[in-house]
């Protein structure tokens, strides 16, 4: 049956809990986890596994939400797109909206943090705590 990792990202840890890879979670199999790393797919055997931790970790939360904050304060200086106007906001204006979204948007990632729980899997070479994790992030699709 097909499954679908329903755009999971996961870090993957090695056995001396250092981080070997995260990114998108491609595919798992019995003996492997495969990330999508940028256009390619990197395979990870089972006996390097350590851990997999599920979610972005705090700073990641933080720099998307410094990101979309900053973008949407730069977004309010543009203007009117409906009537192709610029803003009336001077010099200072500008960069206090910039700044204040990019506050936002950070303070915006932290508490995220506090809703996104974050699961832990302690793998350890074992194929059989591989298994409870593809059971408990794998969806069946149809058909």
């Amino acid at each position: 049956m097909a499954q679908n990792t329903n755009y999971l990202f996961i870090r993957v840890y090695n056995l001396e809990g250092k981080k070997i890879g995260n990114d998108l979670l491609a595919n798992i199999t019995d003996t492997t986890v495969s990330l999508e790393v940028k256009d390619s797919i990197v395979s990870i055997p089972l006996s390097e596994i350590g851990e997999i931790r599920t979610k972005h970790s705090v700073a990641g939360n933080m720099v998307i939400g410094t990101i979309i904050g900053t973008s949407l304060g730069f977004s309010l200086i543009l203007g009117d797109f409906e009537t192709s106007t610029s803003s009336n906001f001077t010099g200072p204006e500008r960069l206090m909206a910039m700044v204040g979204g990019a506050i936002l948007g950070t303070v915006g990632g932290l508490i995220a943090v506090i809703f996104r729980k974050s699961e832990r899997y302690e793998i350890i070479g074992n194929a059989d705590a591989l298994k409870k994790f593809k059971d408990s992030v794998l969806i069946p699709l149809p058909g």
